[in-house]
């Protein structure tokens, strides 16, 4: 192989290799473009990743559903704060929205758990 084959043997792999990297798991060589989309993984490593993502408490995907773990989580998360500590919270709620301001959704649901625990009436 004469010297002019191996440099441009040379630039031909330089050039490959400037495309492609190793997949962080399976360590095989894919496009840069691969790895950037799914996390510095090939494809068959994501698709296997996704595979194993656990699945025992799958995301709520009906309205109902996502209902019903919002009043779950609130239940558990007022149980750790005061009644005076709820109406506190309420109040500050209340006074910011009196004073014009438009709260947020989960403003809203704080203040209708805070209300709750602190047995105010929603005004």
């Amino acid at each position: 192989m004469s010297y002019k084959q191996t440099r441009r043997d040379v630039a031909v792999a330089d050039e490959y290799l400037a495309s492609h990297m190793a997949c962080r798991v399976c360590h095989v060589h894919v496009q840069c473009d691969e790895l950037s989309a799914f996390g510095a993984q090939c494809k068959a490593c994501y698709d296997a990743y996704c595979a194993d993502a656990p699945t025992r408490n799958p995301a709520p995907r009906t309205h109902a559903q996502r209902k019903a773990l919002l009043n779950g989580m609130a239940l558990q998360s007022t149980g750790g704060i005061t009644t005076d500590q709820a109406g506190t919270v309420a109040r500050r709620l209340r006074a910011l929205e009196a004073a014009g301001m438009r709260l947020t959704d989960g403003q809203l649901w704080v203040l209708s758990r805070c209300e709750a625990k602190a047995g105010m009436s929603a005004e």
